[in-house]
């Protein structure tokens, strides 16, 4: 009894990419997609396994933060050496627990 003889034909990472495409579009079974396109049903779910966990493309995106930080716009210097930077827009009223907060846990 003889077998077939099979080649294997390699496939380059874009003709992957547009199998895998083709079958999302068909909406085919993977085992009928893969029929169709002359592939071994375990290529095929190897290349979807891979596809899963490859990393992404990263799109490059405008920074939306300003190009160098501002100073901050408070500065408070403990003799100890600690230092509290804090930005516009505090109210003594809302630092006052903060420093409160800060004092009790920090001078153990």
């Amino acid at each position: 009894m003889t077998t077939p003889s099979t080649t294997r034909q390699r496939r380059s990472l874009a003709q992957r990419t547009q199998l895998l495409r083709a079958l999302r579009r068909r909406g085919l079974s993977q085992q009928a997609f893969a029929a169709q396109a002359g592939l071994g049903l375990s290529t095929l779910q190897f290349w979807l396994r891979a596809a899963r966990t490859e990393t992404p493309e990263f799109v490059e995106q405008s920074n939306p933060l300003p190009a160098s930080a501002a100073a901050p716009a408070y500065q408070l210097r403990w003799p100890d050496g600690r230092v509290l930077e804090l930005g516009r827009g505090w109210v003594a009223p809302e630092l006052a627990p903060l420093l409160q907060v800060l004092e009790g846990r920090c001078s153990r």
